[in-house]
């Protein structure tokens, strides 16, 4: 009797270790957004990776693809550095991680100047864990900064503001060519009085001293 419940005590010591070490609550897992990320075309744009609970991925290896609608290496860590040999060439340049977190987990990876052509599905991938699911996908959507739909609509404007100018240019070389000839008008105006005031003057000068010499000649003699 008191070894069969010796075993019965045995048995129900190693079920209780077994379901304490199986549970899925200690296990680590490769965490990604919950929704697509969204980036305008030019601007850097982060695509978040983490593992949970957080353990330092600084001796992992940490892999960045593209999948569509081929795949293309994005970015490798390993042996705690980066490892890009083998980068797609438009990616060059343009990928990192942030070093100083993967201590805390986060293998979150920064996309600078993204294009149009960025668009589509990453994939962080860390083979060196142990557990089933090694990956997670982040969907990245980016959109232009003009938009196709209303590309017509900023050329009219730009076609009515040029419109506007040239009109208000033509206006401006009126005006000025009018006052222009307004002006010349009165200096020549101005101009005759004077020349009509200066031949008066010499005039009234000219029969003054005659009529000084004939007054004078007359007292002479």
């Amino acid at each position: 009797m008191e070894r069969t419940c010796l075993l019965l005590l045995l048995l129900s010591t190693l079920v209780y270790c077994s379901l304490g070490q199986g549970g899925g609550s200690s296990e680590v897992q490769v965490v990604g957004p919950a929704d697509r990320v969204v980036a305008l075309a030019g601007d850097d744009v982060i695509l978040p990776c983490s593992l949970e609970p957080s353990v330092s991925a600084k001796d992992m290896i940490v892999r960045w693809t593209r999948l569509n609608p081929k795949t293309e290496n994005v970015h490798l860590y390993r042996q705690g550095r980066d490892s890009n040999e083998e980068q797609s060439p438009s990616y060059k340049g343009r990928t990192s991680m942030f070093n100083d977190k993967l201590k805390n987990g986060n293998v979150s990876l920064k996309l600078t100047r993204v294009t149009l052509s960025d668009a589509g599905s990453y994939r962080c991938f860390i083979p060196t864990l142990t557990i089933q699911v090694k990956e997670t996908t982040v969907q990245l959507f980016v959109d232009d900064v003009f938009p196709k739909s209303q590309v017509g609509l900023i050329i009219g404007l730009l076609i009515a503001a040029a419109v506007a100018v040239l009109a208000a240019s033509a206006g401006v070389y009126k005006w000025r060519k009018h006052t222009e000839k307004k002006n010349q008008t009165i200096s020549e105006k101005i101009r005759d009085f004077s020349s009509s005031c200066l031949s008066f003057v010499v005039y009234c000068s000219f029969n003054l001293s005659a009529s000084i010499v004939a007054s004078t000649c007359q007292l002479l003699l």
